[in-house]
């Protein structure tokens, strides 16, 4: 069976419809492809009285989207759940809470030991010398509203990657 947090959907541009998610969507394909879900579903064997529906593998990656996505609670996992297009079946925000509230003190050696894997996996790909670097990239988009008092025109707040003192 093959673990995944993403579903095989394909993002193209022009189209008409806006995905909120594709940025997640991006991320949880990248964690796919480096077996993140299988070495957690590995590391967390199920537990409690019934078969669990969602993989728990699957579920922390789920949480690990979500986290990456500004989620502060347990139950922000539902934006992912919103977009199943994209993400496939979510579990719920009980499903991922009784998922984290299972993990006792002799499971928690089992995500570190799984993400060490990953990242024995993932690193020898990488440049021979020097450091591993994952540049995702972001584009300002402008957006005026007549709607805010106050508001001018043009305001943006980023960060300048020009240093301090800089006109840029």
């Amino acid at each position: 069976m093959k673990l995944g947090s993403v579903s095989d959907a394909v993002l193209a541009s022009g189209g008409d419809r806006v995905v909120s998610g594709a940025g997640l969507f991006v991320l949880g394909g990248f964690a796919d492809r480096v077996g993140l879900a299988g070495e957690l579903s590995g590391a967390l064997a199920a537990t409690g009285e019934r078969a669990p529906t969602h993989d728990r593998g699957v579920l922390l990656t789920h949480l690990c989207l979500a986290l990456a996505g500004g989620a502060e609670a347990c139950c922000d996992i539902g934006h992912l759940r919103a977009q199943r297009e994209l993400f496939g079946s979510v579990g719920s925000d009980s499903t991922l809470w009784r998922a984290l509230n299972g993990i006792g003190e002799a499971e928690l050696d089992g995500p570190w030991q799984a993400t060490a894997a990953v990242r024995e996996r993932v690193w020898p790909r990488g440049p021979a010398a020097g450091p591993l670097v994952v540049d995702i990239d972001s584009t300002l988009v402008e957006v005026h509203s007549g709607n805010k008092e106050g508001a001018a025109p043009h305001l943006r707040r980023r960060i300048s990657r020009a240093g301090p003192g800089s006109t840029r």
